[in-house]
């Protein structure tokens, strides 16, 4: 089983932030987030709200602040181009 098939780019970004902030310690608790939800529990990591609770119930970031971060502002090209590195690799 698992969660609704949709855009997972902000998750891959939230990845990201995670472990620009914290190193893989924070990457890996976020990522362990997101993969549970997805396929043990069926959720929508596309969604802009259960990524906002699950950076705050790991500890990332509160959820007003991935609110602001990542609803109103569209992937940079920078971003884009990290994202596509990481997972051609």
């Amino acid at each position: 089983m698992a969660g609704k098939t949709r855009q997972t780019t902000n998750a891959h970004r939230l990845a990201l932030k995670a472990w620009l902030i914290g190193g893989e310690p924070a990457q890996t608790r976020m990522v362990d987030a997101l993969f549970a939800a997805f396929f043990e529990k069926e959720r929508d990591i596309g969604c802009y709200e259960f990524l906002s609770n699950a950076a705050q119930s790991t500890g990332l970031m509160t959820a007003e602040t991935v609110s602001e971060r990542f609803e109103h502002i569209p992937c940079s090209k920078k971003t884009f181009l990290l994202i596509s590195f990481i997972l051609i690799r």
